[in-house]
């Protein structure tokens, strides 16, 4: 029992200690504010208008963040040259009501040196009223002046708008408020108040409202300090604490954890093209769209930049996690419509399964998962990688391939092979394409499918094309005059989906046709289908630039990705590139090589077929109408100096089935 009496005696202190503070901390400065408006000085003696007169910040106690900041707004009018300031009640009654401020605020003080508040606590507080007692008599003093013998009307609502605004921020913060008064163009700082109720008893200007506790602000510091303040996702440090939990609880019941690591393809070209404030908002959009597609226990992170991570309990059978990050491809694959604007995103995702025999930590789940994604990169449009533990020894040639390869580009070590190609009816060749090989030093020369995915996985893609498109051109003006024709040959240059977003494509183009001196129109750069589509109107735009050179442009691989017909009739291109595997099919596949010559024909673009290897599948494509093809058939990709015996060479008669053309020059 008596502990019980001492228990409540401590508590009733305390109550009255808040209390002391609650009426010794309550800054009547925020009456000033309530009720004065200070005002900047004002260079026409009759200009009356509202004007912001004070700006009030209130910050949480720990002073790690605004929380928020409202303005109070007063009618400003100036007389002569002394900055002046009018008040929301009658003019008459101010004199009075700043005395009885003064008044009650030495009263306060005294309340709280009574009631035993000591130490820092009673400092500050005296100091608060130190300042306000100044400020206070100053003020009074100006109201005592001839310049308010007459009452001015004012626009109550915004006043009164300003007030309401002022009232939320105090009850949206138990901490410090900060107020700056504006005079005649300067800021002078009037001190830091403690405020501790959104209330002026006895004044009535303020209405006494709950007050959010000091543990609301640190819950909301928590908050930020362990979610992406972007997407609203958990970040890093969240994703670490519930992966380790997760694994310490695989560990014991045996069940597995699947980690899914995922990366936007093509993020960079957003952010270089549209600006970095649609590159946010992409992001917002797309972690929206994977919290969409994942299951409510399954816990979706933003580790940074375009990175997102996925933690993946209560897993059946382990292929659930693979399944489940495909529906996460699956999901990206349509469109995001940003604000009308239709934007394409993919993703690569990899993942790592951990279980209780692997005894893996987080850093190595997240490094499996890493290792798998950096895999999926490899591909041309991204895709799914379950991690493989023959994948570090991968992985390692992977980087040691990087690091050449970045050499080779600096130091030349690349080289291009040319493929005709054919005119399917007359057997000529009327144009090349040029395919980069790299002599890698003890290993002989590199075909691009063993480089090219990490190029275009690391951003060595870009360097890379750039060299290529300046040495065909280079190429090409030179066979132009060592073997003119009519129509002059042609050379085509593949684009990169990451060349093709690029910023500066269009100028770097310029600068290759100039410096190379080829006619415009004997350059064909192809693109392939897919990057066409990931950014509609940002397409429309860049083939545009592309065409305004005079350059030809190609869809690569075409029937492989959207086939729009849609975009077909709004891009300025002028070749279809039939895919090899169409062409390969044979019979099987000819009513849809039938429908794209049929597509082109109609749209008057040129037709090419790839991948032709032998004379059954010419035949059928001259009888189809096709207008080109390269393939073995006619020759394999040839070095500079072979390709320039072959274009000096008569027709060989498997070019077009016809013994008749053998005489004449290729050309």
């Amino acid at each position: 029992m008596r502990k019980e009496r001492a228990h409540h005696a401590t508590a009733h202190r305390s109550h009255e200690r808040l209390s002391a503070r609650v009426v010794a901390c309550v800054s009547v400065f925020v009456a000033l504010l309530a009720t004065l408006g200070i005002s900047g000085f004002r260079r026409n003696a009759d200009d009356m208008r509202v004007a912001q007169v004070l700006l009030a910040r209130v910050e949480s106690l720990s002073n790690r963040q605004n929380v928020k900041e409202s303005t109070v707004t007063g009618l400003g009018v100036a007389t002569g040259h002394r900055a002046s300031f009018v008040v929301r009640r009658e003019i008459e009654g101010l004199p009075a009501e700043i005395s009885e401020l003064r008044d009650l605020g030495a009263n306060a003080l005294q309340d709280v040196t009574e009631l035993g508040v000591g130490g820092d606590d009673l400092d500050s507080v005296r100091e608060a009223f130190a300042g306000y007692q100044k400020v206070l008599t100053t003020q009074l003093g100006l109201l005592e002046t001839d310049e308010f013998t007459q009452a001015f009307a004012f626009d109550r609502f915004r006043v009164d708008a300003a007030y309401v605004s002022l009232q939320e921020a105090l009850e949206a913060a138990n901490g410090r408020l900060n107020v700056q008064a504006q005079r005649a163009g300067s800021v002078a700082d009037l001190g830091a108040f403690s405020v501790v109720i959104a209330a002026l008893l006895g004044l009535g200007f303020l209405q006494k409202r709950a007050l959010r506790t000091r543990e609301f602000f640190e819950k909301e510091l928590e908050h930020q300090a362990f979610h992406d303040a972007l997407t609203g996702l958990p970040n890093r440090t969240l994703f670490r604490d519930r992966a380790q939990q997760a694994l310490a609880r695989s560990r014991r019941t045996g069940e597995p954890v699947a980690l899914l690591l995922a990366d936007l393809n093509g993020f960079k070209s957003i952010n270089d093209r549209l600006g970095h404030s649609m590159g946010d908002r992409v992001l917002a959009a797309v972690a929206a769209r994977l919290v969409e597609c994942t299951r409510a226990p399954d816990t979706v992170a933003r580790l940074g930049g375009d990175e997102f991570a996925i933690l993946l309990e209560d897993l059946g059978p382990s292929d659930d996690a693979a399944e489940i990050a495909q529906r996460l491809i699956e999901g990206m694959a349509s469109p995001l419509d940003m604000a009308g604007r239709s934007v394409s995103v993919g993703m690569s995702v990899g993942v790592a399964v951990g279980s209780s025999g692997d005894d893996v930590g987080f850093d190595d789940l997240l490094a499996n998962a890493d290792m798998a994604m950096y895999s999926a990169k490899l591909k041309r449009d991204g895709g799914l990688e379950v991690f493989g533990h023959s994948m570090r020894l991968a992985m390692t040639e992977r980087l040691g391939i990087e690091a050449d390869l970045k050499h080779a580009i600096e130091n030349d070590e690349l080289v291009l092979h040319y493929q005709p190609i054919v005119e399917l009816e007359s057997g000529r060749t009327r144009g090349v394409e040029a395919l980069v090989r790299w002599n890698r030093p003890g290993e002989g020369l590199l075909h691009p499918g063993q480089f090219i995915p990490v190029a275009e996985s690391t951003g060595l893609i870009v360097p890379l094309g750039r060299w290529v498109l300046g040495r065909a051109t280079r190429q090409l003006k030179q066979w132009h005059e060592e073997h003119p024709g009519d129509p002059p040959l042609r050379m085509s240059v593949n684009l990169s989906a990451e060349e093709f977003e690029c910023a500066d494509l269009v100028a770097n183009v310029a600068e290759v046709l100039e410096d190379s001196g080829v006619d415009p129109g004997c350059l064909v750069l192809e693109i392939v289908e897919t990057a066409l589509m990931r950014d509609t109107d940002a397409t429309v735009e860049m083939l545009r630039g592309l065409k305004a050179l005079g350059v030809l442009l190609a869809v690569d691989d075409f029937g492989t990705g959207y086939s729009s017909l849609n975009y077909l009739r709004r891009f300025p291109i002028d070749r279809l590139k039939i895919d090899r595997s169409f062409v390969a099919n044979g019979a099987q596949d000819e009513p849809l090589v039938q429908a794209i010559v049929r597509l082109a024909g109609g749209l008057g673009l040129e037709t090419v077929a790839e991948g032709i290897e032998d004379s059954d599948q010419l035949s059928q494509l001259r009888s189809l109408g096709c207008e080109f093809g390269q393939g073995f058939l006619f020759a394999k990709p040839l070095a500079p100096e072979d390709m320039g015996l072959y274009l000096a060479s008569p027709f060989r008669p498997v070019a077009t089935g016809r013994p008749e053309l053998l005489t004449g020059k290729v050309g």
